[in-house]
């Protein structure tokens, strides 16, 4: 996905939540990619709740490819494709994963969006088992040094 899709994506999410009392957050690569990471996401993932779940399922609707139970994540799903982007919101039940009362909003190419910081990024990637993403976030944190940007 390059970065004008996920502008795009991004832009009628934040426009269809306009005035919404929705408590959610960007996950995954996409998280990482808005705060200065170095990654290519190949899709857009969305921490919430369950109301916020519900929300979404509303004002996204036409976009609903499917819905039901991640086993792997412990985690209440939905999947859509906005444009040929394929979006995926979760509500995770175990508290560890979804750190929704952490987040700070950022912004990324004139987008108010809300990220979880990277060091938190780090701990949901170790209980979720992707050394990848830990070592990747390493890299980055290092790379920042004891001045850098990173929360």
């Amino acid at each position: 996905m390059d970065e004008k899709s996920l502008y795009t994506a991004l832009s009628l999410i934040l426009e269809r939540l306009e005035s919404k009392d929705v408590l959610w957050r960007l996950d995954g690569s996409v998280n990482l990619l808005v705060q200065g990471v170095n990654v290519k996401p190949r899709d857009l993932d969305i921490c919430t709740n369950h109301s916020g779940l519900q929300v979404f399922k509303k004002l996204l609707g036409d976009f609903l490819v499917n819905e039901g139970f991640n086993k792997k994540t412990n985690s209440e799903m939905a999947v859509f494709n906005i444009h040929g982007i394929s979006l995926e919101i979760n509500n995770y039940l175990d508290s560890r994963l979804s750190m929704l009362e952490k987040t700070k909003r950022i912004d990324w190419k004139g987008l108010l969006v809300p990220v979880l910081p990277i060091k938190l990024a780090r701990k949901f990637y170790l209980h979720i088992g992707r050394d990848e993403k830990v070592q990747l976030i390493d890299d980055f944190i290092k790379k920042q040094g004891v001045n850098g940007v990173v929360m």
